[in-house]
């Protein structure tokens, strides 16, 4: 199973290398690599193992925007046939009522105890490249997008957790916010039943003097958070939808408040 995850995991960063080589940037540009740190709350269900950032290029981990073409921020904490050192803690909620009903039932870690495993997550275009205003990008700005981790669960099976509500949804920006509406989940027929998953709220923080090089104080970095309610079901505040999927099967929805910050390590350079 461990193999099957990371032959995805590379497909998944080919295929992302093959976009950015064709939507590559004019001019001179270059992936960026980052740090990335889940935030622990009393309601966060996606954690850190450890209270360190995953480092790029430390420990294992492979954590980088891919700058220069799709603008996704991906973190990988592959196996590479050595003992794993980092990975990521989850903790499932019991499967929100009525939504284990479409393929199959929910999977026993669902209601349980947190447990640790490797991810690969990947937040599509968190760079905001092309839908925010180029005047834009050196402001602070909140826009909505997508994501997907995926993860193997202790029942030995590989899931695909999505944060990836469908084109038709209503996007929730607000004035001066943008929405990123570039369709393109690899599950369409399945993710959003019996209600829409929520987006990822993304606020960018650019760094503060973008004309000086680049220093731990001089950084962009992204809030990425993944606390939205369903707008489709405004009834219950409390409910951030996301679907889980197993293998491609359907296996109920769930609420997996989430927050993430990431720190670049170098300048963006475009």
């Amino acid at each position: 199973m461990r193999q099957n995850f990371l032959r995805i995991c590379v497909l998944v960063l080919i295929l992302a290398s093959a976009n950015n080589s064709m939507a590559a940037r004019p001019g001179s540009c270059a992936n960026v690599p980052v740090t990335v740190f889940f935030v622990t709350s009393l309601t966060s269900a996606i954690n850190n193992d450890i209270g360190q950032v995953y480092d790029n290029g430390v420990d294992g981990v492979a954590a980088q925007i891919w700058y220069c073409g799709s603008g996704d921020a991906t973190m990988g904490l592959p196996d590479s046939g050595k003992k794993i050192k980092r990975k990521v803690s989850l903790k499932f909620p019991a499967v929100i009522p009525g939504s284990d009903t479409i393929d199959q039932p929910a999977p026993a870690f669902a209601g349980g105890a947190a447990f640790l495993t490797p991810i690969w997550m990947n937040i599509r275009n968190i760079t905001g490249f092309g839908f925010i205003p180029q005047n834009q990008q050196n402001q602070q700005t909140v826009y909505y997008t997508r994501m997907i981790l995926q993860f193997d669960a202790p029942d030995n099976a590989n899931y695909r957790l999505v944060f990836d509500p469908d084109q038709a949804s209503t996007c929730p920006a607000g004035p001066d916010e943008y929405c990123n509406l570039n369709f393109g989940g690899p599950d369409p027929l399945y993710r959003n039943q019996p209600d829409q998953t929520a987006w990822v709220k993304v606020t960018h923080f650019p760094a503060p003097n973008p004309g000086s090089p680049w220093a731990l104080n001089n950084a962009d970095k992204w809030k990425v958070e993944g606390n939205l309610t369903s707008f489709t079901n405004p009834t219950d505040p409390t409910i951030e939808w996301s679907t889980l999927l197993r293998s491609g099967i359907h296996v109920g929805q769930y609420s997996m408040p989430f927050e993430i910050l990431i720190t670049a390590k170098a300048k963006l350079v475009q």
